[in-house]
């Protein structure tokens, strides 16, 4: 499905392409589609001195556009801002390095101010003890039958025991690691799979905060990530995320629940990045709750906490980096997720970190040259979206009556976007290019029909050939890109 969607579409933006080409021309041009690019179209552009002068003739009010499609199965909502870099964008390549030392010790100093922190050094494994006390627990759940409470079978948890008993067999006595003090600096480590940098430190009241960094040359499934989770902080999700802008009124389930303003939160966190030397912009703002659905664990709780959740992008030569929130770690692509800033800030301050795959500049650069303007994206984006999402609401399976979908698009950006370098099995490395595209952010929303009536709840999932099937949260995910040098789509999901 996905090699479908992605050919049609390619197909579709070469027709366009030529159709915002042909003004001035008689006669149809020859060789039409003579030997398209799989991966990039060539997009003609008359030379423009609205584009050349940094204008990209964005819309005054932002971008509102409906429709709805294939019997009103595909519904699809546009109500974006549009905005564009005053810098003039190039093309810088990039690879994936992990994190600088400093970087990380600007956090940790931000983070643990006045603390006392220790760090874990060594394998961490659990000895015979600890598991000796899971597994008693654990046979005492099958005694008593409460290990169907968790959504086991009687055979799921006996085979679990089972693991449980091999584990044991096989742990140390004692613990080979050592708890020592730390100042935030990560240790050399290597586990078989190449040299890596790591710290998993923690404070006297229990904040936590976990470092993986993989120079450039490790396997690309490895992603580099830096974790800070505040002691006694409640698990904040997106399950009930509502997409928040500074001034407005907090949603009714906040209200009562988060006191500290939107300002002062936002304030908070950008001084965490600024800590660590980041030059970032904020992507979009949430209200989010501690509110259990039950799915993963079977606990249900309503929200007693909520909070603001902050998503960023990284600046590069004055241009924001295009970032997503979803993780793509399927075997179908060799992943390498676009970079992820995420900041939570509650009454009691910063609650959670997460930033992952950090990118790092190579020096290669190649001055950009004319850039399409918004209108030519939005023709683009609404010539193709229609039909690339709409051969998604039917499907071969006998059983499957339709697949309704609603896309939301709340943000337009002219940004640069990473692109993996080479194709398919030839990518065996984080390396590639940051190019000028048209990001369309948003999300998508799925429902499932069966023939016999049922159908799966309404699920939110990856952009334009993201894993069906599949529940995802909510979040700044890229549901359309197009390059902004010839007019092609791009497909983040597998990083072309």
């Amino acid at each position: 499905m996905k090699q479908t969607i992605r050919t049609l579409a390619l197909v579709l933006a070469c027709a366009l392409a030529l159709s915002l080409c042909a003004c001035g021309r008689t006669g149809k041009p020859k060789n039409s589609y003579s030997q398209p690019q799989v991966e990039r179209l060539a997009l003609e552009q008359p030379q423009s001195a609205t584009v050349q002068n940094g204008g990209y003739d964005l819309p005054d009010g932002g971008y509102v556009w409906e429709q709805t499609r294939e019997n009103g199965y595909l519904r699809i909502h546009v109500n974006a801002e549009v905005s564009a870099p005053t810098a003039p964008l190039a093309t810088l390549g990039v690879t994936a390095n992990g994190f600088t030392q400093a970087q990380i010790t600007g956090l940790f100093n931000s983070l643990f101010a006045g603390q006392n922190v220790t760090a874990t050094v060594g394998e961490n494994v659990q000895t015979k003890d600890e598991i000796k006390t899971q597994l008693d627990k654990m046979k005492q759940a099958l005694e008593d039958g409460t290990y169907a409470e968790d959504g086991f079978s009687r055979e799921e948890y006996e085979k679990a025991i089972q693991e449980q008993e091999e584990a044991y067999r096989n742990a140390p006595v004692n613990s080979t690691s050592e708890q020592v003090v730390s100042d935030g600096t990560m240790r050399q480590t290597d586990q078989g799979s190449g040299i890596f940098f790591a710290l998993d430190a923690k404070s006297e009241p229990g904040s936590q905060f976990g470092v993986r960094s993989y120079p450039a040359g490790h396997a690309s499934e490895l992603q580099s990530t830096c974790s800070y989770t505040r002691t006694g902080a409640p698990d904040y999700g997106m399950a009930n995320a509502v997409l928040y802008r500074e001034g407005e009124t907090l949603p009714q389930q906040a209200q009562g629940k988060l006191t500290v303003s939107y300002p002062e939160a936002q304030a908070l966190s950008d001084g965490l990045l600024k800590a660590a030397g980041l030059d970032a912009t904020l992507l979009a703002a949430y209200v989010v709750d501690n509110a259990q659905t039950g799915e993963t664990d079977g606990i249900v709780q309503s929200a007693e906490h909520s909070a603001y959740s902050f998503l960023y992008e990284r600046v590069v030569s004055g241009a924001p980096v295009a970032a997503d929130a979803w993780e793509d770690n399927t075997a179908e692509s060799r992943p390498w997720n676009c970079e992820q800033i995420q900041i939570t800030v509650d009454d009691e301050g910063i609650a959670a970190f997460y930033w992952r795959e950090p990118l790092t500049l190579t020096g290669e650069t190649v001055q950009g040259g004319t850039l399409i303007t918004f209108p030519q994206a939005k023709e683009i984006f609404e010539t193709i979206a229609p039909i690339a999402y709409g051969a998604q609401t039917s499907s071969a399976n006998p059983s499957l009556d339709r697949v309704e979908i609603d896309l939301n698009v709340t943000s337009v950006q002219l940004s640069l976007l990473r692109v993996w370098a080479g194709e398919g099995a030839e990518r065996a490395e984080k390396t590639g290019s940051l190019v000028p595209v048209w990001v369309f952010y948003g999300d998508v929303v799925d429902q499932v029909f069966w023939k016999d009536g049922t159908s799966y709840d309404a699920y939110y999932r990856q952009g334009m050939n993201g894993a069906g099937g599949s529940a995802f949260r909510k979040g700044p995910t890229i549901v359309f890109a197009i390059n902004a040098l010839d007019g092609s789509v791009i497909d983040p999901s597998v990083g072309y």
